[in-house]
C-alpha cells in the first residue's frame, strides 16, 4: 500500500513514522512518501497522474482548504469543516475526509481533568481548517463561547457565518490584533483554554499578540494560572515561541503531537478498516 503527504515544507513530519507504527500494528507494510509541493506549483501538481498510484493521502499546511475544493466525493466531516486531511481513491474517484476533529478530541483527552467546558469560553487562534476542527471539538464538550482571533476579518465573518450555522446554540466572537470584534459580546470572566492553529509563532509575536489583545481580555489571553494553552504544531523547535511565552506567564503548555496520533490513527482506519491501539501507538511516537 502507498499512502503520502502532501504539503509545503514538510521535512520535520513525523507521519511516515507514525503510518509506519500504524502499519506494524496492522501486520502489514506501507509505503510512506512526503510530496513536499510549492504553492506556485500546487495547480500543475493536481494535473500530473503520478499522484494517483497511490492509495492514500494526508493533507497538511496550506492545502487542506485547496484540496476540499476538487474532491469528487465529501465525507460528512469534510463537508462541515471546508477542509480536507484525508484522501484515497475509490472506483476512480477522488474522496476527501477530515479526521481532525479526532485528533483535537484525543489532544484534549490528555488533558487535566480539572479543565472544565461546559458554559467555558475558548480562545481560538486562527480561522482555517485546524482551528475549526477545534471548535468542533470545543462544542462537542460543552464549550459555550467560541472567541477567534485572527487578522483577516473577510475570512473572520465567514467563520462566523460557519459557527452560527453548525453551532447555533454557541456564541461566537472574532477579535482581531487591532481590537475589533465582530459577532457575540465578550463575557467578562476567566477563559478555559487556549488552541493556537496558526503556524509557529516566536516569543516576541505571542508577547505582541497578548499586549494587542489584553484591554479586551485582560492578561495571558484571559488565561487562569496553569491554564491549558495548546500550540497546535509540534516538535522543540516549532513550539519554543509558545512553550517561552508559557513559562513567563505560569500557562500549562500542550503541542500537536497527540493531535497528529489522533488524526493520523482515524486516517489510518478510514484507509484500511482497521484502527490501531490510539494509547500505544502515542506512546510509541513519543518514544520516537
Amino acid at each position: 500500500m502507498r499512502l503520502a503527504l502532501i504539503g509545503h515544507k514538510i521535512q520535520h513530519s513525523l507521519s511516515p513514522k507514525l503510518q509506519g507504527l500504524n502499519a506494524k500494528a496492522w501486520g502489514k507494510f506501507v509505503d510512506f512518501d512526503l510530496l513536499d509541493v510549492k504553492p506556485n506549483e500546487f495547480e500543475a501538481f493536481l494535473k500530473k497522474t503520478e499522484w494517483q498510484a497511490y492509495q492514500g493521502f494526508n493533507v497538511t499546511t496550506p492545502y487542506k482548504e485547496k484540496i476540499y475544493q476538487v474532491c469528487d466525493q465529501l465525507s460528512l466531516s469534510a463537508h462541515c469543516l471546508g477542509a480536507v486531511n484525508t484522501l484515497k481513491w475509490e472506483n476512480g474517484e477522488l474522496h476527501g475526509h477530515n479526521t481532525d476533529h479526532e485528533g483535537v478530541e484525543f489532544l484534549l483527552s490528555h488533558l487535566p481533568k480539572s479543565v472544565k467546558y461546559d458554559e467555558a469560553m475558548a480562545v481560538i487562534l486562527g480561522v482555517g481548517g485546524a482551528s475549526r476542527a477545534a471548535a468542533y471539538a470545543l462544542n462537542r464538550l460543552g464549550v459555550d463561547h467560541l472567541l477567534w482571533i485572527s487578522r483577516d476579518q473577510g475570512r473572520a465573518k465567514k467563520c462566523l457565518a460557519w459557527c452560527k450555522s453548525n453551532f447555533p446554540q454557541t456564541k461566537a466572537t472574532w477579535l482581531s490584533p487591532q481590537g475589533e470584534t465582530i459577532g457575540d459580546l465578550l463575557g467578562s470572566g476567566q477563559n478555559a483554554i487556549l488552541i493556537s492553529g496558526t503556524p509557529p509563532l516566536r516569543y516576541e509575536t505571542w508577547e505582541t499578540l497578548e499586549a494587542q489583545c489584553r484591554s479586551q481580555l485582560g492578561t495571558s489571553f484571559g488565561l487562569g494560572h496553569h491554564a491549558p494553552f495548546i500550540d497546535l504544531n509540534y516538535g522543540n523547535n516549532r513550539t519554543k515561541g509558545s512553550q517561552e511565552y508559557c513559562a513567563k506567564y505560569d500557562l500549562k503548555p500542550f503541542d500537536g503531537l497527540s493531535m497528529l496520533v489522533g488524526q493520523g490513527i482515524s486516517s489510518f482506519e478510514w484507509w484500511t478498516g482497521f484502527r490501531p491501539p490510539a494509547e500505544h501507538i502515542y506512546e510509541q511516537i513519543k518514544i520516537n
